[in-house]
């Protein structure tokens, strides 16, 4: 078996354990409200810029779509500023959803138990999945 393979899993599997051993979470809504909408904005937009895995996924991606004949520059930036586009509707579809649900989440306290124990299980479960799967029928 390979080593990396089981290091991942045992990661995952850790951090399961983690989850279940975790005390509950600490309401972070008065953390949220002391700072304002601009800085907040700020922060996120800079996390988001500075994250390398956000370069190699337009590194991978990208450049099989763009076509010899024409400036990759120019098809870089449509194809980026599409995909910002797209990214921007769907994560504006998550932020109202969470944003209708919170009150509700927040007055039962035992969702916030039981997505202690969904988080947990499914670290253990993946880290378990990767640690017996067969690498060869996942590639098919």
């Amino acid at each position: 078996m390979n080593d990396k393979k089981l290091a991942g899993a045992a990661y995952l599997v850790f951090l399961g354990i983690k989850a279940l051993r975790s005390r509950p979470p600490v309401e972070a809504t008065a953390r949220l409200n002391g700072g304002s909408p601009t800085w907040l904005f700020r922060d996120g937009f800079l996390v988001a810029l500075l994250n390398p895995k956000t370069g190699l996924f337009f590194a991978a991606l990208l450049p099989q779509f763009i076509s010899p004949g024409a400036s990759p520059f120019g098809q870089s930036l449509v194809l980026g500023c599409v995909f910002v586009s797209i990214a921007m509707c769907t994560d504006t579809i998550y932020v109202l959803t969470a944003s209708a649900m919170a009150k509700t989440i927040r007055q039962q306290s035992g969702w916030q138990h039981s997505g202690r124990y969904f988080s947990a299980a499914t670290f253990i479960g993946l880290g378990v999945y990767a640690a017996f799967a067969n690498p060869r029928s996942s590639l098919r």
